[in-house]
């Protein structure tokens, strides 16, 4: 049905000038034939990644905490007096802090801009530290080096 109203735009967009038009068609099928693995190596902690290949238990667990899901700055509210606040939560759920973290910024800024991507997650990792001594949480937060690995 979709592929029947929306196939016409896309074959009319110049940015797919030359795409297959069956891959095309056939493109949530491929999506979904991956998306179990993909989700495995998102969320290692989750019981249905380990049954998929992932990490999976206990490894990753202790780094589980609540996430957005889609950080994106659409969702994010700034006010005055630098209150932050986050709309739309329906991917919210169990994950990684770093995957909303690697969400945020590729959402948030140019391509030119990532290649400092290591001087961005610095300031990023002291900010939280800073935050979480000033607000009393986490005692041990992971290092800069473990958010990394996620």
């Amino acid at each position: 049905e979709h592929s029947e109203r929306l196939g016409p735009r896309f074959h009319a967009a110049e940015d797919l000038a030359g795409v297959d038009s069956e891959r095309l068609q056939t493109l949530g099928q491929r999506l979904q034939r991956v998306a179990r693995d993909a989700a495995a190596e998102s969320h290692p902690f989750d019981d249905v990644a380990a049954g998929a290949g992932g990490a999976g238990g206990n490894a990753a667990r202790r780094f589980r905490t609540l996430i957005h899901g889609d950080p994106k700055a659409a969702n994010l509210l700034l006010h005055e007096g630098g209150a932050v606040g986050f709309i739309d939560f329906q991917w919210t759920g169990w994950g990684l802090a770093a995957t909303d973290v690697a969400h945020h910024v590729c959402a948030a800024f140019a391509p030119d801009a990532l290649a400092q991507e290591g001087a961005l997650l610095d300031h990023y990792h002291a900010s939280l530290l800073a935050a979480a001594a000033e607000f009393g949480g986490a005692p041990s937060l992971p290092s800069r080096a473990q958010f990394q690995a996620q």
